[in-house]
């Protein structure tokens, strides 16, 4: 399926919402189980380590390696595939800043989990630039604050601050803005996204939680 979005993508094809959906799948199903694997190795080869079963670890450090090389392959495939789809996205309406900001998002994710991947410094640095030009076109433009893409955005962003760059603050402060407005705006959900939108607003609201416990007391805002 990606090789086929792959082909797609250099055919300067002009995206639809729709596609989006089907897309964002295809990208979790492929990167989604594979750190989900990855991090189950760990745990595995940190309990093999205690235990020092040393022939089992160095064997799932070898399938961990092996994962870990077809993981960054996918996700620099998912970067390439989202940068020859946002050069063809022209026009100023609500959809295609939706689908520009979607595979914003979706360049600056990847980089991040390149990052968490490999501790490349170089990733990180790419990441967060990706991260500043999503943030520029979801500020900039007139987005729902219910909107999905942007919300997911958010969410995501939120993690980067605190998990890559360490800024629980911004963090913090980024996550209560957009969780307070998007509550606020409760009226313009949609029935079709009412349940996505409830579950992203719990995620961000449940990283709050986690969140607030990091920061002084003093330093703590309603």
């Amino acid at each position: 399926m990606l090789t086929k979005i792959e082909k797609l993508s250099l055919l300067e094809y002009k995206v639809n919402n729709d596609e989006i959906e089907l897309f964002n799948t295809c990208f979790k199903n492929i990167i989604g189980k594979q750190r989900n694997q990855l991090r189950k190795l760990e745990t595995l080869i940190y309990r093999d380590n205690l235990n020092e079963n040393t022939q089992n670890m160095k064997a799932l450090t070898f399938f961990k390696t092996k994962m870990s090389n077809l993981t960054e392959r996918n996700c620099l495939k998912i970067i390439e595939i989202s940068e020859n789809f946002l050069k063809g996205i022209t026009g100023n309406s609500i959809k295609y800043k939706r689908i520009k900001l979607y595979f914003q998002k979706t360049i600056a994710d990847h980089w991040r989990y390149l990052f968490e991947l490999s501790n490349n410094l170089e990733y990180k640095t790419k990441a967060n630039e990706a991260y500043t030009e999503a943030l520029n076109t979801a500020e900039k433009e007139k987005f729902l604050s219910t909107d999905m893409i942007y919300l997911t955005f958010f969410l995501n962003y939120t993690v980067f601050l605190h998990d890559i760059l360490e800024n629980t603050d911004e963090a913090v402060k980024r996550a209560k803005a957009i969780l307070h407005a998007a509550l606020k705006d409760t009226e313009e959900i949609t029935e079709i996204n009412q349940k996505d939108v409830i579950l992203l607003c719990q995620m961000i609201k449940d990283n709050l939680s986690l969140w607030k416990n990091e920061i002084p007391e003093e330093l703590k805002f309603i």
